[in-house]
């Protein structure tokens, strides 16, 4: 996930991991803060460990939190295969 700060400030937040029940063990971290230097942009990986999930077809979103707003992303399909 790309975080980009288009103020001139730093931009504190949280992302959390949300995603299909079931589907928890295998998705980390569930809860990472971020810092978002002003005018720059991070990267904040989310890592899928399908040997922890069982085989289906799952969503999975963000949910970012700054500053007291809260945005959610597009949920994107997750495919695990055994």
């Amino acid at each position: 996930m790309t975080l980009r700060n288009t103020t001139r400030g730093p931009v504190n937040g949280t992302l959390w991991s949300v995603s299909s029940w079931g589907t928890w063990p295998g998705i980390t971290p569930g809860c990472q803060g971020f810092t978002v230097p002003g005018g720059e942009q991070v990267e904040c990986e989310i890592d899928v460990n399908a040997g922890a999930t069982a085989p289906g077809s799952y969503w999975l979103m963000v949910k970012t939190a700054w500053h007291g707003c809260v945005a959610y992303t597009k949920a994107i399909e997750l495919e695990v295969t055994p």
